[in-house]
């Protein structure tokens, strides 16, 4: 089943979602967000091109980031020029 156009839902709990399209899935017992969709919860907030909500464990899980988020947080990882900012010693220690 999915639901179309400025959809809300509201858990009991308090934790509600917003997006343009809600799929649910009863096999799983999940439902798939797209089309701007964003969790609230409480003075928390996630966001993402793709959000999936596992009812039963009530983990969400973020597929995407928005462009806007992701653009902000690569300007900050950009050196002069738009190149990468090179590695520093911790960063070169976790690469295998």
């Amino acid at each position: 089943m999915a639901l179309t156009e400025d959809v809300k839902i509201r858990e009991q709990d308090g934790r509600y979602t917003r997006s343009q399209v809600a799929e649910f899935f009863a096999p799983t017992d999940t439902i798939v967000l797209t089309g701007f969709p964003a969790v609230y919860d409480g003075d928390d907030a996630v966001t993402g091109d793709r959000i999936t909500l596992y009812r039963s464990t009530k983990v969400v899980e973020v597929t995407a980031t928005n462009a806007a988020a992701g653009a902000a947080v690569m300007e900050k990882s950009k050196g002069p020029a738009g190149q990468p900012k090179p590695l520093t010693k911790e960063d070169e220690e976790l690469i295998p």
